[in-house]
C-alpha cells in the first residue's frame, strides 16, 4: 500500500532530493507522506527553493524553515501546502501577511514563530482553531502554546 501510495510522487520525490540533499524525506517507513527540513540550509534556501516543492506539497505535513531567507514573498505559495501539520517559520523574514495566508491550512495544528516580525493580532485566527503557537508574544514563556 506504502509503494502504490509513493509511486506517482516517485520520480519527482527522487528529483527533489538530488537537488536540495538531506532536506526531503518520507515521513517514516510506513508513510507516502512527506517532511522537509529546509533549515539545513539556512540563507541559502528562500522562497524559490520553496515554490520548487510545490510538485509534492500535496504530500508535505511536516515543514522546518527555520533560519531559512522565507519571507511573506512564498505567503501563497505556504498557502497551497493544505496537508501541513506542523510549520516552522523561527527566525525567517515572514510577518503577517504570511501569517494570514496560514489561516487556509485546516490541517496545521503547530506553528513556531520565534523570531519574526509578525504581530500578535495575526495569530489570533489559528490561535481559535486551536493551533499551537510557539513565540506568539501573548506568552514569552515555552508554555506559550496554545491548545
Amino acid at each position: 500500500a506504502v509503494a502504490r501510495a509513493r509511486a506517482p510522487l516517485a520520480q519527482m520525490v527522487k528529483q527533489l532530493q538530488t537537488q536540495f540533499p538531506g532536506v526531503l524525506s518520507y515521513e517514516s517507513r510506513g508513510s507516502a507522506n512527506l517532511q522537509v527540513n529546509a533549515s539545513l540550509l539556512r540563507r541559502s534556501f528562500g522562497d524559490k527553493e520553496l515554490a520548487a516543492l510545490t510538485s509534492v506539497r500535496e504530500r508535505i505535513v511536516w515543514m522546518d524553515l527555520s533560519g531559512t531567507s522565507i519571507s511573506d514573498a512564498s505567503a501563497q505559495t505556504l498557502a497551497g501546502y493544505k496537508q501541513l501539520r506542523t510549520l516552522r517559520l523561527t527566525d525567517t523574514g515572514v510577518a503577517d501577511l504570511t501569517i494570514r495566508a496560514l489561516t487556509s491550512l485546516d490541517a496545521l495544528q503547530s506553528l513556531s514563530v520565534m523570531g519574526t516580525a509578525l504581530t500578535e493580532s495575526s495569530l489570533a485566527a489559528l490561535r481559535s482553531r486551536h493551533v499551537r503557537i510557539y513565540g506568539g508574544h501573548e506568552n514569552s514563556s515555552d508554555s506559550n502554546a496554545t491548545s
